[in-house]
C-alpha cells in the first residue's frame, strides 16, 4: 500500500473524470517515475498485476487540485508521447495549464462537460466519416472522447500562443477585453489599454464614475470569465450565478498584470510588487462581489485548512419556507428556501455520486426566525496526512424555542465539550457565509458584530428511545415530529447503499405547519398521501430491519416486515446515510 499517495478522480490531462475501468497512470512520489496498469474502480484504483496495491481515493484533503499529484489516462499519456522529444514536455506543460481547474467543479459541470464535447466531437467525427453508421461514430467518440479532445484543442494551445504575465494595464486609461469562447463558454483571453486588432470579439470595459480602486473578477473553475472595474465607495449589484466565484484585487499605482495559461486569463495581479496593506481574506472567493472595506468577521470551525470559496445562504429572509443542509462528514452546505423556489439543482451541484451524503431539512414556521447560532465541537477524527480534523455540530435555535441540529447525534449526552455561541441574527434579513470546499465547511463569516456571550446553552431535544446499536459503529441523526393534526405526508424516496428506500418524511399539519423527521429533498418526494380518516401510518422494512421501504395509511397490513403506529404522541426517526431506525412513543 502506498502510504499517504493520494490524487484526484479526473484526469490530469483532458481533465474528464475517471470511469470504472479506465486504464490509469499515477505518478510516483518523486514524479520522475510513474505507476502503471492501474484501473479505476469507482472509490479506489485497483493495480491490476499486483491486486494488494492500492490506492485509496478517499485520502483526498486539499481542496486545491494542484495540491497533488494528478492520475492520467493511458491513452492521454500515449497521445502525449507520440510527440516529439523537444515538443512533448511543453506540449504537456500546455495541456495541464489551460484545462486544469483551479478548484474542484460541481457535479453538474463535470456532466455538463462531457456532455458537451461528445455532442461537439460526435459533429466533427460525423463529418470526417460520413461512411460510418452513425451509432458507429458515436462508439468512436464515447470511447475515444479523451484522445479526440487532446487532438481538437491542440491546435488552439499551439507552440506560439503567450503564456505567462502581461505588461501593467493602466487603469486610468480606456481597458480593453478580448474575449475566445472555450468549451462553450465566454472567457477573457486578453487586457490591454489599446483597442485589438480584432473589434468582432472585443468590448471596452466600463469605467466607474471615480477613480478605479477596484476590480472585481469573476472566475470559473477554467478563468477569468468576467471583470468589473469599480470604485470601492460605489454599490456593485451582481446576482448570485452557480459556477462563478468573484475575487476583488486592490489596484495600486494606477495598473495591475493579467497572467495568460495559452488560451484564457487564468488571474489578476496587483500593479506593482511590495508589501500591501489588505484585510487576510483578500485572496478569498465570493458568490458575489465583495469589497475590501466591508467589515467581514470570520469564525473558524476546523483548524486545518485555508479560506477557499464563501458562498452564502439568506437568513431570516421574510419568505423563507425552510432550510436544508447536506452533512457528509461534516456540513457540506446550507440553502434557504423560498415559498416561491422552483429551482432545485443546488442537491446535484453536492454530488449525487455520493451515497454518504446525508440532507437534513427544517420547516419555519409564519412568523418564525432564527435568533441564535451555535457550534459544539465533536470528536476529533485522524485524516491520511496526519492532520487532526475536529468535527463540530451546528445548532440553530428560534424565536419559537425550536432547535434545529445540524450533525450527528451525541451519544454521551453529559460531554465536557462546550458549547460556542457564534452568531445572533436579528430579525432582519442578513447573508451568513459558509466556506464551499469540496471537504466540507472550514469557515464560516458575519457581517454582524461579536455575539453576547452571556446565553445560556440552547435546549437539545432528548429523545425517548435508545441510540441505535449497530455493528459498523457509525453515529446517526435524530430528529422527531408530532403525529397529532397531520394532514398530510410526503414520503421521500432515495438510494441507500444502493437500495431505494424511504429516508424520510414530510409532515403536513392542518393549521399550515410542516416538521420533518430523516432526511427530506424536495427533489425526491413522492405524491402526497393524505391522512384524513385513517388510523394509522404504516410502514414496510427491509429483511434487516434496517430500512424502510414503503410508507402508506390506512389499517394494518399482513406480514411481519410491515409496522403501524396509531396518528398519537410523535414518531422518532434515526438515521444515517446507511439505514434508519424508527419508535413510535405514545406520550403527548
Amino acid at each position: 500500500m502506498y502510504d499517504g499517495l493520494a490524487i484526484w478522480p479526473w484526469c490530469g490531462l483532458c481533465n474528464f473524470e475517471f470511469q470504472v475501468d479506465d486504464d490509469i497512470v499515477v505518478p510516483n512520489r518523486d514524479r520522475e517515475n510513474r505507476l502503471e496498469g492501474l484501473r479505476f474502480l469507482g472509490r479506489s484504483l485497483d493495480e491490476v498485476r499486483e491486486r494488494q496495491r492500492y490506492l485509496d481515493m478517499q485520502l483526498i484533503y486539499e481542496d486545491s487540485p494542484g495540491s497533488m499529484p494528478s492520475g492520467c489516462h493511458h491513452a492521454c499519456v500515449n497521445f502525449i508521447e507520440r510527440a516529439s522529444p523537444m515538443e512533448k514536455s511543453y506540449i504537456e506543460w500546455a495541456y495541464m495549464n489551460a484545462v486544469s481547474y483551479d478548484y474542484v467543479p460541481s457535479s453538474l459541470e463535470f456532466d455538463r462537460r462531457r456532455r458537451w464535447w461528445q455532442d461537439k466531437l460526435f459533429g466533427v467525427s460525423l463529418i470526417k466519416s460520413k461512411s460510418l453508421p452513425t451509432e458507429v461514430t458515436v462508439q468512436i467518440v464515447q470511447n475515444c472522447l479523451s484522445e479526440l479532445f487532446l487532438a481538437y484543442i491542440q491546435p488552439l494551445i499551439g507552440l506560439n500562443v503567450t503564456q505567462g504575465f502581461s505588461y501593467p494595464i493602466y487603469t486610468t486609461e480606456q481597458i480593453w477585453a478580448q474575449w475566445v469562447k472555450f468549451e462553450d463558454r465566454l472567457y477573457i483571453a486578453a487586457l490591454s489599454n489599446e483597442p485589438p486588432g480584432d473589434a468582432k470579439h472585443c468590448v471596452a470595459l466600463q469605467m466607474p464614475e471615480g477613480e478605479v480602486d477596484s476590480i472585481y473578477v469573476a472566475h470559473d473553475q477554467l478563468g477569468i470569465r468576467n471583470i468589473l472595474l469599480a470604485n470601492s465607495r460605489e454599490t456593485v449589484a451582481v446576482r448570485r450565478c452557480p459556477g462563478i466565484w468573484w475575487r476583488t484585487i486592490s489596484v495600486r499605482d494606477n495598473a495591475f498584470t493579467t497572467y495568460c495559461d495559452g488560451i484564457k486569463l487564468r488571474r489578476l495581479n496587483h500593479g506593482k510588487l511590495g508589501p500591501m496593506r489588505e484585510p487576510y481574506y483578500a485572496g478569498v472567493l465570493w458568490a458575489t462581489p465583495q469589497p475590501l472595506a466591508t467589515p467581514i468577521r470570520f469564525h473558524k470551525v476546523s483548524p486545518c485548512r485555508e479560506i477557499s470559496r464563501m458562498n452564502f445562504f439568506e437568513c431570516n429572509r421574510s419568505d423563507t419556507r425552510a432550510y436544508s443542509a447536506c452533512w457528509d462528514g461534516e456540513i457540506i452546505t446550507i440553502h434557504t428556501h423560498s415559498r416561491a423556489e422552483k429551482d432545485l439543482d443546488f442537491y446535484r451541484r453536492r454530488s449525487d455520486r455520493d451515497f454518504w451524503q446525508v440532507w437534513l431539512y427544517m420547516p419555519v414556521d409564519q412568523g418564525e426566525h432564527i435568533t441564535e447560532i451555535w457550534k459544539r465541537p465533536e470528536k476529533d477524527q485522524l485524516l491520511w496526512s496526519g492532520h487532526k480534523e475536529q468535527k463540530f455540530t451546528l445548532v440553530m435555535k428560534t424565536n419559537n424555542g425550536r432547535v434545529w441540529v445540524i450533525g450527528e447525534h451525541w451519544r454521551n449526552r453529559r460531554s465536557k465539550k462546550s458549547w460556542v455561541l457564534v452568531d445572533q441574527p436579528t430579525q432582519v434579513s442578513s447573508r451568513i457565509f459558509i466556506e464551499e470546499c469540496y471537504l466540507g465547511m472550514g469557515y464560516m463569516a458575519f457581517e454582524s458584530p461579536e455575539p453576547l456571550h452571556n446565553q445560556p446553552n440552547p435546549p437539545i431535544p432528548i429523545p425517548r428511545s435508545p441510540y441505535p446499536i449497530c455493528s459498523q459503529g457509525h453515529d446517526y441523526f435524530y430528529s422527531s415530529a408530532p403525529l397529532i393534526d397531520v394532514a398530510m405526508i410526503y414520503p421521500c424516496r432515495y438510494q441507500l447503499e444502493h437500495t431505494s428506500a424511504i429516508v424520510g418524511l414530510l409532515l403536513c399539519y392542518h393549521d399550515g405547519r410542516e416538521r420533518s423527521v430523516g432526511q427530506v429533498r424536495l427533489d425526491s418526494l413522492e405524491h402526497a398521501i393524505c391522512v384524513e380518516a385513517t388510523t394509522q401510518l404504516v410502514y414496510r422494512l427491509s429483511p434487516d430491519k434496517a430500512k424502510v421501504l414503503e410508507v402508506r395509511v390506512g389499517e394494518e397490513f399482513e406480514g411481519d416486515e410491515w409496522i403501524g403506529i396509531p396518528w398519537v404522541g410523535s414518531l422518532e426517526w434515526w438515521h444515517s446515510a446507511r439505514d434508519s431506525r424508527l419508535y413510535h412513543d405514545e406520550s403527548p
